[in-house]
């Protein structure tokens, strides 16, 4: 009898578990940041690195240990240069400058990190550009191991530059299908010890900011670990 109920009884919604949240691991693979050679100071466009190869699938679920499922689509990356102590430049095209790193987690369906190079060139040009870069952004301390890293404020990614190379990291499972009933709309977030849960009407804010002040971090500091010092 108890058999047959259950096998009637109506099904429950399933409850998705709390979001584990890691720390960085990076593995033993380098960026190369590739070989400057236009007269502006930059990279050639067809010499900046593949953005999906910034994080593999081991790294992403180092600091998210529950994703599933990851998916990669690359994207290109166009920008019109200018140095500015010889008027050289022009137009630029990096066809494997951005990444859309697509996955799942539990009770969310594509969760998103996207990965956008700015600046593949000479040092000296990444600093005269650097402060253009940070409209809206506060710096990190401690530079999460690269010469500087800036906080994107509310939707804006973090910004990081390590030699070479300026790009940006932005995590966002804001705009994620919900696969599973969340408990009172709540999503619970399990990190360093200490447990947190958001409620998805109301704190939003809250959790963008542990997005970009958590896990961003953690992606960026997996990234600079691997960029190689450049030519």
């Amino acid at each position: 009898m108890f058999l047959a109920w259950r096998s009637c009884a109506p099904d429950r919604p399933e409850h998705a578990p709390p979001l584990l949240v890691g720390a960085a691991r990076p593995d033993a693979a380098r960026i190369d940041p590739g070989t400057v050679g236009r007269p502006d100071g930059f990279v050639d466009g067809t010499g900046w690195p593949d953005a999906c190869a910034f994080l593999s699938d081991a790294e992403i679920r180092a600091v998210l240990p529950q994703a599933t499922r990851v998916r990669r689509t690359g994207g290109e990356v166009k920008l019109r240069t200018m140095n500015a102590f010889d008027a050289t430049g022009g137009p630029l095209t990096a066809p494997r400058g951005s990444c859309t790193y697509t996955f799942d987690l539990p009770g969310l369906h594509g969760v998103v990190i996207g990965v956008s190079e700015e600046i593949d060139a000479r040092p000296a040009v990444v600093e005269m550009n650097w402060s253009n870069l940070l409209s809206n952004r506060n710096d990190v301390p401690g530079a999460l191991d690269a010469e500087s890293c800036a906080a994107g404020i509310t939707t804006l990614p973090m910004t990081c530059r390590k030699g070479q190379l300026v790009y940006d990291v932005g995590f966002d499972l804001l705009q994620a299908t919900s696969t599973t009933a969340l408990r009172d709309r709540k999503l619970r977030v399990k990190h360093g010890g200490a447990s947190t849960a958001f409620d998805l009407d109301d704190d939003r804010s809250a959790l963008s900011r542990f997005q970009g002040t958590v896990i961003e971090p953690e992606l960026a500091k997996t990234i600079n670990a691997k960029i190689a010092k450049g030519h």
